[in-house]
């Protein structure tokens, strides 16, 4: 069965060969051609600036998608029973915060707020069904809207303007938009979700070996109906080609980023940082006045 390297994390690796596609179609821009390190400590800003605003927005987003959807059908299956159900359980639990710091009445509040969430989470277990159908229409539509949109907006927006990349977009900003420009297409044609089986199958690979009751690709089967909606799998997952191109994807990062002079090691890639924030301190600014003059 087809292994995958080691990695340090494969929404690293993932993201890191999307942008680094990019840098190569853009080009290397005049002040980040020397030091070499300099372009490659550039990538890896990069890709963390990139992962915060798609993977944990993501993971973020889609967690309260689910949630809202099965509220949603648990108050429209429910009706007012539920809805009444819903209130007590809150109401329990704000008398047993008021009380927290008085143990007489403590216990009682305590004892009511477990009565009035189990009552609640029965009503929730007998509507499961409408919870489900509506998790998975949201989540479906969400993922397939993400496709389309993966890396959407300003990625840079949520850092400060003294930040490095926000210093190198605003002293290139024509090279900046071509870039900007590669690295949506590269997003748009990279399933970057595919991390979740990269990440899952060493351990479904021990699975099959402790167990020796079914084929790895029967595991990884019941592992992607059990998760497609929510991570945004697709119907068929060839997981023997996502994990021989994972691995070459890793190599080439590897190769790339030795090639530059930048380190493995994540504490010592924090050294190059350093330096690209260090010289991007130095790059001049476009004055202000040219934007307020008028």
């Amino acid at each position: 069965m087809p292994q995958t390297v080691r990695v340090y994390s494969w929404p690293h690796t993932l993201t890191e060969w999307c942008v680094i596609q990019a840098f190569r179609r853009a080009g290397c821009p005049g002040c980040l051609r020397r030091p070499s390190i300099l372009s490659a400590a550039f990538v890896a800003e990069v890709g963390a600036a990139i992962r915060f605003r798609t993977l944990s927005y993501r993971t973020a987003e889609i967690t309260g998608l689910l949630q809202a959807a099965a509220e949603s059908a648990y108050e429209q299956a429910g009706g007012a029973a539920y809805r009444g159900a819903r209130e007590a359980a809150a109401a329990a639990e704000d008398n047993f915060l008021r009380f927290l710091s008085q143990p007489d009445r403590r216990a009682l509040h305590l004892a009511e707020r477990e009565q009035r969430e189990s009552a609640l989470a029965a009503m929730r277990s007998q509507f499961s069904a409408e919870a489900g159908v509506a998790q998975r229409r949201s989540a479906r539509r969400y993922w397939a809207e993400q496709r389309q949109q993966w890396l959407a907006g300003d990625f840079l927006s949520n850092l400060r303007p003294d930040h490095p990349l926000c210093r190198i977009a605003a002293f290139t900003p024509v090279w900046w938009a071509l870039f900007v420009r590669c690295l949506r297409d590269e997003f748009s044609r990279c399933h970057i979700p595919a991390f979740h089986v990269l990440d899952r199958l060493p351990d479904l690979r021990r699975l099959v070996r402790r167990e020796r009751k079914k084929v790895l690709a029967a595991v990884v089967e019941e592992w992607r109906e059990a998760h497609a909606d929510e991570l945004g799998l697709p119907s068929q997952l060839h997981y023997h080609v996502l994990a021989r191109r994972g691995t070459d994807k890793a190599r080439s990062i590897s190769r790339w980023y030795k090639a530059r002079g930048f380190p493995g090691d994540p504490a010592f890639g924090m050294n190059a940082r350093h330096v690209l924030a260090e010289f991007a301190q130095s790059l001049p600014l476009p004055s202000e006045d040219r934007y307020s003059a008028n």
